[in-house]
């Protein structure tokens, strides 16, 4: 009866759920549970696999369940061509820069998307002074969609900096 309860439930009320009790905790851990609740709440679990394929970007998702669903097919298929996933949150939005084929040339374009829904929106291009060494991302809130984007790079002293971009979007 608890299994049936738990694997319709949200995955929020689940993680909570499974601290309970140890036996709550070890059941929404075992295989059958988590194909189940997958199935029941069509909760899309994976990742990408990014590598170059003739000197350009190439993305493939790989579903942590064998779903036969086409929702459980994600690809970024629906972005500008050519575009690398430099950062990724746990509620599924992708931070992706596209360098080749710019607008302006040299001058990287970065685009917020959720391959789930289909949702992107181009960023606007950070005022940098230094070149950009690892990116990072954190979701605030999901609704409205509020993140925060942390630029790290080095300057002519060697020394690590961090610069935040709060984005907001309604």
């Amino acid at each position: 009866m608890i299994f049936e309860i738990l694997s319709r439930t949200s995955l929020k009320t689940l993680g909570r759920c499974a601290l309970v009790c140890k036996d709550w905790n070890r059941m929404v851990y075992e295989s059958s549970f988590m194909h189940a609740f997958h199935q029941r709440t069509k909760t899309i679990s994976g990742f990408f696999i990014q590598s170059s394929l003739w000197g350009k970007p190439f993305s493939e998702f790989i579903s942590n369940y064998s779903m036969q669903d086409s929702d459980s097919k994600l690809s970024l298929d629906f972005l500008p061509k050519h575009v690398n996933i430099e950062a990724a949150t746990k509620q599924g939005i992708l931070f992706c820069v596209k360098v080749l084929d710019t607008k302006i040339l040299g001058i990287p374009e970065y685009y917020v998307c959720k391959p789930s829904t289909k949702e992107w929106h181009e960023i606007p291009i950070p005022k940098t002074r230094y070149f950009t060494k690892r990116l990072a991302m954190v979701v605030l809130r999901s609704q409205p969609l509020h993140y925060k984007i942390a630029r790290f790079f080095r300057t002519q002293v060697l020394l690590q900096n961090v610069q935040l971009q709060n984005v907001q979007q309604s």
